[in-house]
């Protein structure tokens, strides 16, 4: 079977941070590890300190990518804005020229310019 991850209480100084006084040190620190001949047994404070500093560090890496993730966001934003931009400038002129084919299409067409026909005045 496999051993249980290992319970630990907080320093005083993290209550705010952890107000239930009690967490759980992920599994690459199990029991079983901490007790075996091979590892230098660590200080119940030790083990705290590295759990709190690993804690510390994934929040600032999660912090890190959260404000990427907004910078991509922000910038994707903005491209999308600019695109609604210039499609509604390109809207508007297409509207004016359909208005302006309109207007053109319904005037009446100018009466034909009476042509002088030459008439022969010999036959060949």
């Amino acid at each position: 079977t496999r051993p249980q991850p290992l319970s630990v209480a907080i320093p005083s100084t993290m209550d705010s941070i952890y107000p239930d006084r009690q967490m759980s040190i992920s599994s690459s620190l199990e029991l079983s590890d901490l007790q075996s001949p091979s590892h230098k047994r660590m200080s119940s404070q030790d083990v705290v300190y590295k759990v709190a500093d690993r804690r510390q560090k994934r929040m600032i890496k999660n912090r890190e990518s959260a404000a990427r993730s907004r910078a991509r966001k922000q910038a994707y934003t903005n491209e999308l804005e600019c695109k609604l931009s210039c499609l509604e400038e390109e809207n508007k002129r297409l509207k004016r020229e359909k208005e302006l084919d309109m207007l053109l299409k319904s005037a009446p067409p100018p009466e034909p310019k009476k042509h002088h026909r030459r008439t022969r005045s010999t036959s060949f």
